[in-house]
């Protein structure tokens, strides 16, 4: 149960949305350290900003954060850009003085339904599709879920709609995987590449991580935020 009201704020610093994010769950460090399995030195130099907030570390966070009933994404932590982090209690309240009660039920419903995703999949992501790149098939604000795909069996994925994180420059994109020049090698590429918020084509893509799309969730309830 919630007892703050107003979610973390997307200015500011990763390690300042981090402790806010922290603190609106009313976590003390050692508690949180022992459900992220980080140290509290590592925890502390995150909040601090005198060691980078990691890519790992963002997504690892995330996982822990959507079993406390928060839906927050790697790249608001990194950047504080995308959707800002989805509630259950808290974000229901406010919605429901703002939209009414559909709209805040809906959320709620959408919360839940990610927060058994990741416990069914336990390497498994959770994103806010932020363009609309890959649209009709996905568009902006949808919800995916994605189930870590092994490298060796990435080729039975080809031509499918996949998640992905790039190594190098950091990204997570909703993309088509397809085979690459070079044996071994894929490429991504999107359906409105105008659209595209990132690198909308990559013939020869480093890949991280990919995770095979297998929940999506598109709000019925329109929000009336400008």
């Amino acid at each position: 149960m919630f007892k703050k009201e107003k979610p973390p704020p997307s200015q500011g610093s990763p390690g300042e949305r981090l402790y806010a994010i922290r603190s609106f769950v009313q976590s003390i460090r050692k508690e949180f350290c022992k459900k992220t399995g980080l140290s509290e030195n590592t925890l502390r130099s995150w909040e601090k900003n005198s060691v980078p907030l990691s890519e790992k570390g963002a997504q690892r966070l995330c996982e822990v954060l959507a079993k406390e009933g928060i839906l927050c994404t790697s790249e608001w932590l990194l950047k504080g850009t995308g959707a800002s982090p989805l509630t259950q209690e808290g974000l229901k309240r406010k919605f429901d003085q703002a939209f009414g009660e559909q709209e805040a039920d809906e959320d709620l419903e959408i919360s839940r339904e990610a927060d058994l995703f990741l416990k069914k999949y336990p390497h498994s992501i959770i994103m806010v599709v932020l363009d609309n790149a890959m649209a009709p098939q996905f568009e902006r604000g949808d919800y995916l879920g994605g189930a870590s795909i092994p490298f060796p069996r990435l080729k039975a994925h080809l031509e499918k709609a996949c998640i992905v994180e790039l190594d190098n420059p950091y990204a997570t994109l909703v993309r088509t995987l397809e085979k690459g020049k070079m044996p071994q090698t894929y490429a991504l590429s999107c359906l409105n590449p105008l659209e595209a918020m990132n690198t909308p084509f990559l013939t020869e893509a480093n890949i991280k991580n990919a995770y095979e799309i297998l929940w999506f969730r598109r709000k019925r309830t329109v929000s009336h935020a400008g």
